[in-house]
């Protein structure tokens, strides 16, 4: 099994970021689409869960993409479906159903905080973060965590503030297309790309500028953190708009029912 899994890392790291991006990409769409066929509701709200967690680790690496000169951070990709689970939620359940996800995401991010912190706390062989005086590694797994879950407070209350503003701003505007009668995929498109650039530049701004102890130049703020990282949200935007026409087709029997009967697919 191991072997099988370092031959994945292998050929994904030969088939190049942009490759690897579509193939993520894929998988998440059929996940979105997998956990509201069988678990409904609770399924996305599951998902924008894992979602959040798995992007602010996402996060910490940095790649680079044949387009783009500067190396770019992970987890946009990841993070920018939130915005479909969100807006999935907010067409067939309603404005609180998408609330109520929101908020169960926001909870995740702090409870998983506090135990991986409560985890890293104990004693280890090589103190606190893993490494010996002469920062020789003697304890990997602590040094891994460390360097993974250890909370940077300004990069917590970023995404924090920027995950719950960014999506109380997808939802307000999706909502209010929709009492427009105002086409799905306008809808949804509009209200992601709009709510994806306000956390985008909420995050980065705060985590790399404002609250960070060295701040990174604007060229890296804007390239890196802000225009590189938009450009995964257009991507989900434009091609997460089949998706939610799809999640029609996954909707459990009885929320189908529903759903057609309230708002019919425009």
């Amino acid at each position: 099994m191991e072997t099988l899994i370092s031959d994945f890392i292998s050929l994904g790291q030969a088939a190049g970021s942009e490759v690897l991006s579509v193939c993520f990409l894929m998988i998440l769409y059929i996940a979105i689409l997998f956990l509201l066929k069988f678990f409904s509701k609770e399924g996305l709200y599951l998902y924008n869960i894992l979602a959040v967690i798995i992007a602010n680790i996402q996060v910490l690496k940095l790649t680079s993409f044949w387009l783009i000169s500067e190396p770019v951070a992970l987890g946009t990709l990841l993070f920018a479906t939130t915005f479909l689970a969100t807006d999935i939620l907010n067409e067939h359940f309603g404005i609180e159903a998408a609330k109520e996800g929101i908020k169960l995401s926001f909870a995740a991010q702090i409870i998983m905080t506090i135990l991986m912190t409560v985890t890293i706390s104990y004693p280890s062989i090589g103190g606190i973060t893993g490494l010996s005086n002469d920062n020789r590694v003697i304890d990997s797994v602590q040094a891994g965590l460390y360097s993974l879950f250890a909370p940077s407070a300004r990069i917590l209350l970023a995404s924090l503030l920027a995950y719950y503003i960014s999506q109380w701003v997808d939802i307000r505007i999706f909502s209010y297309l929709k009492r427009l009668k105002s086409l799905l995929w306008f809808r949804s498109n509009l209200s992601t790309l709009f709510a994806g650039l306000v956390d985008n530049i909420l995050f980065s701004s705060l985590a790399w500028v404002i609250l960070s102890p060295s701040p990174v130049s604007a060229k890296t703020l804007f390239f890196t953190y802000i225009f590189g990282t938009y450009i995964a949200t257009v991507i989900v935007s434009i091609t997460s708009t089949p998706i939610i026409y799809l999640s029609y087709k996954f909707l459990p029997k009885t929320q189908l029912c529903l759903s057609h009967s309230n708002t019919p697919i425009q």
